[in-house]
């Protein structure tokens, strides 16, 4: 699976990679050679100026989006495709998608799960009732709440919609002063609840949510790589109940689930159609905003926090 923008951009044939930027010279160097680029650059100023380059990849830490997407924006660039998390505050991320939009310009966040068609067809089996009133949510994570956190909110969200209120708490496991392990619970609009546990990557990787319906249930494992399908049958073993059990799942998994190259070719279609993208600036923001709040929620001996537009928290 190709899982980097720069190797995205040189298969596809839409595209083509034409520079590299980066501080740190030695990997500019060695990634240079490999994808056997000579346009490379220390300085994101000069790389726009010299290249004036149609879409930009922004990989650098979340600190520093804003900056390089105003920049970029303004150079007269098409579109971006920016890593999640969107950015360290909300300011700073609704300034992003202000100043794009008044530009022209796609912003599209790279929360790849939207751009894979297996997620578009559980999203759909939600959507059209199969599994019927969805009762519960439960999703399992490691490695800190921005950096894969910003997954599974965003995919809860994409599942489930807007979310009104959270409570979080602070996980016992390790974790760095930027990026802590939260466990928390999600509200959200249309009654749904969901809820987040975080474990230890250290003793193993896990990215799995449980989805729990009236009339069904489905469970993604191995990050999306495996699932299982649940109906509703008589118990085999207490009279009179209705228990889940396994059968066979209502659609193929498909077999070509190339995220990157999906998503390029998404944004790609969206400045040619002015559409918006599946994940857009403001499904970052909104993204950002939940996961904010489960921090203030967790650093507030786990009070419910509402979500608020107006909400100027930082990392």
């Amino acid at each position: 699976m190709i899982s980097t923008h720069a190797t995205a951009y040189s298969k596809n044939p839409r595209t083509s990679l034409d520079a590299l930027c980066d501080l740190d010279t030695a990997k500019l160097k060695k990634y240079g050679k490999k994808y056997s680029i000579t346009n490379l650059f220390v300085d994101v100023d000069e790389l726009l100026e010299k290249m004036k380059p149609d879409v930009i990849s922004i990989c650098t830490h979340q600190d520093t989006h804003d900056e390089i997407t105003l920049k970029a924006a303004r150079s007269g660039v098409k579109g971006i495709f920016c890593e999640k998390p969107i950015a360290s505050t909300v300011s700073s991320a609704k300034n992003m998608i202000k100043v794009c939009k008044e530009k022209n310009v796609v912003l599209m966040i790279d929360h790849q799960r939207r751009f894979d068609p297996l997620y578009a067809n559980i999203k759909k089996m939600i959507d059209c009732g199969h599994l019927g009133i969805i009762r519960h949510s439960i999703f399992y994570y490691t490695a800190g709440i921005f950096n894969t956190g910003t997954h599974i909110i965003d995919l809860m969200r994409y599942f489930f919609g807007d979310v009104v209120w959270v409570t979080g708490r602070h996980s016992s496991i390790e974790s760095s002063a930027t990026d802590p392990n939260i466990d928390g619970t999600l509200c959200f609009k249309n009654g749904v609840f969901g809820s987040i546990h975080v474990l230890n990557v250290r003793d193993c990787l896990i990215f799995e949510q449980d989805i729990l319906g009236s009339k069904g249930r489905l469970r993604i494992l191995h990050s999306g790589f495996e699932i299982e399908y649940y109906g509703i049958d008589n118990s085999k073993y207490f009279n009179g109940y209705r228990e889940y059990e396994k059968m066979e799942l209502p659609f193929e998994i498909p077999q070509e689930r190339q995220y990157m190259v999906n998503g390029i070719n998404h944004m790609l279609d969206c400045i040619e159609k002015k559409t918006e993208p599946v994940s857009s600036g403001t499904d970052g923001l909104k993204s950002l905003e939940i996961i904010l709040a489960l921090i203030e929620s967790a650093n507030n001996s786990s009070k419910r926090t509402y979500l608020s537009s107006e909400m100027e928290s930082t990392i």
